[in-house]
């Protein structure tokens, strides 16, 4: 088991989680930090890092090294993550740390993307590829801290699928009329952020909650033509993982 999750992460790359809620992620996500530090924790979903705080030392026992981050808007993200914005008050992440992190997370890179896409009827075009334009830049800016990073993101859901239509839409407007050779199929991406998650990532690890009460679940791993597997872990194995006994 060991073998497998270090496998999922590697230096100067990003792997993306993705799932429904409670499919294990976050949790997931932790038992790296507390494995690997020190580390960074980006959070974007609302609320303040102490419940992250709390289940990192309640779980895996761990109070220090892990430095959390709470991105409250999508400006705040931007920010961090080598952007531009307004509020001058939100330093980029390379002038908040004073230390080089072995590990950097953000939970999750589509919170803020995903809510503008629920909110608009009009205009997804647009949002697409002004999120695209952020993931490359915020993949740009953290390579250079040479460790691994791991985004996670929400599963698809019918704002997903609304948004590709979009995208397909715009895709065959500007198709030429001579027919063209058939490119290879794509392999589906069931993640929200779609192609453009997918263009700065080298592995995919989709998560599937199978048990709560203790928690279990289901890996599906896709690293190009390296590694399709599948795993089921459960929290037993990530306290292990996170205190170095697998």
């Amino acid at each position: 088991m060991k073998e497998l999750l270090e496998k999922l992460i590697w230096p100067g790359e990003i792997t993306v989680f993705y799932g429904k809620p409670a499919a294990g992620k976050t949790m997931t996500c932790l038992a790296y930090c507390a494995r690997m530090r020190p580390a960074i924790f980006i959070y974007t979903e609302g609320g303040s890092a102490i419940s992250l705080k709390h289940k990192l030392k309640k779980v895996f026992g761990v109070e220090d090294g892990v430095h959390f981050i709470v991105a409250r808007t999508e400006d705040d993200l931007n920010r961090l993550l080598g952007g531009r914005t307004g509020d001058e008050k939100v330093r980029p992440l390379h002038k908040r740390i004073d230390f080089n992190p072995k590990l950097i997370v953000v939970d999750s890179i589509t919170w803020f993307y995903s809510g503008k896409v629920k909110r608009t009827k009009t205009n997804i075009g647009l949002i697409t590829k002004e999120f695209q334009g952020k993931v490359e830049l915020w993949a740009r800016y953290l390579f250079q801290f040479k460790c691994p990073i791991i985004w996670t993101a929400q599963q698809k859901s019918v704002y997903g699928k609304i948004m590709e239509e979009a995208e397909k839409k715009k895709k065959k407007g500007k198709e030429q009329e001579e027919p063209k050779e058939e490119e290879p199929k794509k392999i589906e991406q069931e993640f929200i952020g779609g192609s453009q998650i997918a263009h700065a990532t080298k592995t995919w690890v989709r998560f599937e909650g199978l048990d709560e009460e203790p928690l279990r679940f289901r890996l599906t791993i896709r690293r190009g033509d390296d590694m399709h597997k599948t795993a089921i872990l459960s929290l037993d194995d990530l306290i292990r993982f996170a205190g170095g006994e697998i």
